[in-house]
């Protein structure tokens, strides 16, 4: 039922952590569902910061504090190179943070695979 819905992936630290709840609080924002973020009534920054406190009980504390200005930077829309940074992560599974970081961590941990392009390769 929820098959590929639920993803895990390393994450090098707090600010990279902040980008991936962006990026899951932007998807009303980015469909143009909601002029605001935080008026799409099903997500989480709504309850967050318009729901009452039974609704803002239902979340689950984030691993890290956000920052003074995350609703603003919620509703600016990340970059392409950053979306596909973060989508390339979401569904092949690759560490998300620093290109060095990350290089590193795929190294050391033999995730190679996650860096190559879906499916089979090309012939010749």
């Amino acid at each position: 039922m929820y098959q590929g819905a639920y993803k895990s992936f390393i994450v090098q630290e707090d600010k990279y952590c902040i980008d991936l709840i962006r990026y899951v609080e932007q998807n009303p924002l980015r469909a143009k569902l909601v002029t605001h973020a935080e008026d799409w009534q099903w997500g989480s920054l709504y309850r967050r910061t318009k729901g009452s406190t039974k609704a803002r009980r239902l979340l689950s504390s984030l691993p890290t504090r956000l920052p003074a200005n995350y609703l603003a930077s919620v509703n600016e829309v990340y970059n392409r190179d950053t979306l596909e940074k973060i989508r390339h992560s979401v569904q092949k599974g690759t560490p998300y943070g620093g290109d060095g970081w990350v290089a590193r961590i795929v190294a050391d941990h033999h995730l190679e695979s996650t860096l190559r392009p879906m499916g089979r390769p090309r012939k010749g």
